[in-house]
């Protein structure tokens, strides 16, 4: 039978303990097919508001967790993988096998600059922002839909890595590629074009601008035109493509690797 700690009692355990107590107790809920309205996970729900101060780590992130599940199932069923994660974690020093925190240091920045031609997804923009970022991309051109569009929205999955990447809003794409090109910067183009390349069997130039184009429609005709080579990613499924931020994160990691 589940015990039921007062409080007292509870918060004097350790996070490990407190952490096996509510894996313990989430995983009875589950078996037992109850939830919200259960005197089990009423209980829950009383030990994670005697924890509401406690400022370990772990701890916080289970709060965190608890909050999301409301009236979801599927919820409660991360919060109790999250648990599992935690259990044990919180019991031994594993800074060695981990990197945790953000570098203090700006990460040296590769000779590459980013076109975004014709995405729009905030969600996919926000993420090669980020990818952008943690690749040392010196600029990213993203084209400004009409005039006094809010940029801030592409910022929202960007994690903050905007304020550590030059990002110039454009109108039009052609005069910033042609602009560049004048200037003798390798122009790469990542579509599925037939007679495209391997990624990885790209040259890499003094100055290099990768362009990546829209999902469905690909990069435009105008900028291929400029190009100097076309890139593709090999891939084994039914589907020609990768999602746009997945893509730019692979090439970015390729690119970044020839020239540090």
């Amino acid at each position: 039978m589940l015990k039921d700690y007062p409080e007292h009692k509870f918060i004097a355990f350790d996070s490990n303990k407190k952490l096996r107590i509510l894996l313990e107790l989430s995983q009875f809920i589950e078996s037992d097919k109850s939830f919200l309205e259960s005197k089990h996970f009423i209980k829950l729900k009383k030990y994670h508001a005697y924890l509401e101060a406690d400022q370990d780590k772990f701890i916080l992130m289970a709060n965190k967790e608890f909050n999301k599940i409301k009236n979801s199932p599927r919820q409660f069923q991360i919060y109790i993988t999250l648990l599992e994660r935690l259990v044990g974690n919180s019991s031994k020093d594993y800074q060695f096998l981990m990197q945790t925190g953000d570098k203090q240091e700006q990460i040296n920045k590769i000779p590459l600059s980013l076109l975004l031609d014709g995405v729009r997804s905030t969600h996919n923009i926000g993420a090669i922002i980020r990818s952008a970022e943690c690749f040392g991309v010196q600029k990213l051109y993203i084209h400004r839909p009409y005039p006094g569009f809010d940029e801030s929205i592409f910022f929202k999955t960007a994690m903050g890595c905007e304020k550590n990447i030059d990002i110039i809003f454009y109108d039009k794409a052609f005069d910033i590629v042609q602009k560049l090109k004048k200037e003798d910067y390798k122009i790469t183009i990542l579509d599925t074009l037939k007679d495209s390349i391997n990624y990885k069997d790209m040259q890499i130039a003094k100055d290099n601008l990768l362009i990546l184009g829209h999902e469905q429609l690909g990069v435009s005709m105008d900028l291929i035109e400029l190009a100097d080579q076309t890139i593709n990613i090999p891939l084994g499924g039914q589907k020609n493509s990768l999602n746009v931020s997945n893509s730019c994160a692979i090439v970015l990691s390729e690119i970044f690797q020839k020239l540090i």
